[in-house]
Order: C-alpha cells, then structure tokens, then sequence
C-alpha cells in the first residue's frame, strides 16, 4: 500500500515537472514573438511614411491651347472683281504681301488674275494706274512683287511715250498724228513713229465704229502686224476682248481674251509661253458660285466655288479635277 503511494507521488511529481517546463518554454516563446510582430508593424509603419514622404504630388492637368482659327478676306464687300482663284492665292500669303496687293487693287479698280509662283506674286490689272497722260491702247499693265514687297510694273505692248497727250498736237518730223477732231479731246486714228533716218519705225491705228472689231492695231516697219485690240459684240451684253501680241514672224508670243456678260467675266484666257490659264465662271442671281480652272491644253487642273449668306460670300472651297476638297477658307 505505502508502496503505490509512493509510485503515485512520484508520478505527479513528473507531471508538475514536466508541466511547469511546459508553461516555461510557452511562454519564453510569446515573449520572443512579440518584439518580432512589433518590429515588423514598426518596419512597416515606416515604409508606408516613407513611401508618403517620396510620393509625388499629382500632375497638374494639361490644358490643350488649340491654335486660333485663321480668318481670310474673301473679298466679299469689294466693288472690284476679283477672280475666287486669285482669292485662294491670296490667302495663302503673309499679311505684308496682302496689304501691297489690296493697294493695288483699290487703285487698278480690279484684277484680271493673280497669281503665286516661286514666291513671287504676279497680277494682271484691270486697269493701268501707271498711264502717264498716254492715249487708250492696249492698256494691259502686269505687276510682279517680289517676297519683299517690291514691286515691278511693265506694259503688254507699247504704252505710248509720256505726256503724248499734251505733246501729239505739235507733230515733228518724228511723230505724224491724225486725230478725229469732231470730239473733245481729239481721238487719235493713226499715229506714224519715224526714226532718226527718218524712217518709219512703227505705225498705229485706232477705230471707233461700234461695228469694227479691230479697236487698235500696231504695225511694224515692215507692215506686220505686231499688236491687235479687238472687240467683238455677240449680243446685247455679251462681248469679247482680245489682245494678241506677236512676233516679228507673225507668231503669236502672248494673248488674253476676256469674255463679259454686262459686267461679269464669264471667261478668263491668258497665254504665254511661260504660263497659260482658262478660268471659266458661272454666276447664280447675280454672285459668282463656281470657276473652272484648265491649263494650256485646256485639260481642267481645279474647280472652285463660292457660299453666300443673305449676299455675303461665307466660304471658298478649292477641289481637284475629281471635285476632291483640297482646301476651304472662311472669313
């Protein structure tokens, strides 16, 4: 009995042993756990401020600036014709360019064609405003401006000799005139240029009559015809002008006829050997819509037409042969 007793005992004692290390070792453990969850919850709360430290700041937000649309002078209001050709040509040059051209234009009361090439600027004028007290003849004046805005005038044909007006009635061995003096001032008919042989250098000749074509022609010392005027009435507000130049081998070097209904030019041709252009025109109440461009073998290169609002010209659109946009300006 005493014998179990003692077995007993000594059994729990192992038991309380071995519990006791139990609690030790459990609890050496949690102790040594904590620190580590503290340290990584440390480590971690320091990342994220440093994280929020280096954050950078949130870009502004870009604001797109588009470019201001361009406005172009469609010539709407001006009383001086102005082919929409020579409208597109315009737009496309610097403000300094445009101002030299408007000049031009408020003085020439209109133009036959503008055009650019290779910088340049070349205008065929309605009117000459470089006259210089001569008499009617061909009275084609072309002006070329240069990229700087210089500018060179030049005559088709010959322009007359400055002040012949006041000069041609006191007639020399150099110069013969015959006038119709039925009208104030005296109309020149005929005009004999001599050289200084003596010789005739060139003549001239001016008819009036409503139902001559030839207007004014010019002949040379040989009795070839080197100049011609001509306009041809085809009906009561439909005529045609023509100005033919050749040279001294009767072939034509330059020619520009412009066909009128009332006031209107239907039909542009210019040539040279340099450049050659057609603009044909169409008009709708009065207001050009459309012009056909062709070349010199009058194959058609553009088509441009023309929006109006309540009269005003709105838009000018430029279209290839196959009527494709290839460019449109508004004002």
């Amino acid at each position: 009995m005493n014998k179990k007793i003692v077995i007993l005992i000594f059994i729990l004692i192992i038991l309380s042993a071995l519990g006791g290390a139990y609690f030790l070792n459990s609890k050496k453990n949690i102790t040594n756990t904590i620190p580590k969850q503290e340290a990584a919850r440390q480590l971690k709360i320091s990342e994220e401020k440093t994280k929020e430290e280096i954050k950078q700041p949130e870009p502004a937000p870009i604001k797109v600036v588009l470019p201001a649309k361009k406005s172009y002078d469609l010539y709407s209001s001006t009383p001086y014709d102005l082919p929409l050709y020579s409208i597109m040509e315009i737009a496309s040059l610097p403000d300094n360019l445009k101002k030299v051209i408007d000049n031009i234009l408020e003085n020439a009361q209109g133009f036959y064609l503008l055009k650019t090439d290779a910088g340049k600027i070349f205008i065929i004028l309605q009117n000459p405003i470089n006259s210089g007290n001569t008499y009617s003849r061909h009275d084609l004046e072309f002006v070329e401006i240069n990229p700087d805005g210089t500018q060179h005038f030049s005559f088709a044909g010959y322009p007359g000799e400055e002040d012949e007006i006041s000069n041609a009635v006191q007639s020399n061995r150099k110069d013969v005139w015959k006038f119709d003096k039925s009208t104030e001032p005296y109309k020149p008919l005929k005009h004999i240029k001599y050289n200084e042989k003596g010789k005739t250098e060139f003549t001239e000749f001016w008819n009036y009559s409503q139902s001559a074509e030839i207007k004014y022609e010019m002949k040379n010392s040989e009795g070839k015809t080197i100049s011609v005027l001509k306009e041809i009435l085809e009906s009561d507000t439909n005529y045609r002008k023509e100005h033919i130049f050749y040279d001294n081998e009767g072939n034509t070097k330059m020619s520009l006829t412009v066909n009128f209904d009332g006031a209107d030019i239907t039909r542009f041709t210019y040539y040279s050997p340099e450049y050659s252009i057609s603009i044909i025109s169409e008009y709708t109440d009065g207001v050009k819509t459309k012009e056909s461009v062709y070349n010199k073998d009058y194959e058609l290169i553009n088509i441009l037409t023309a929006d109006y609002e309540n009269g005003e010209r709105t838009a000018i659109t430029l279209l290839d042969k196959n009527e494709a946009v290839l460019k449109k300006i508004e004002p």
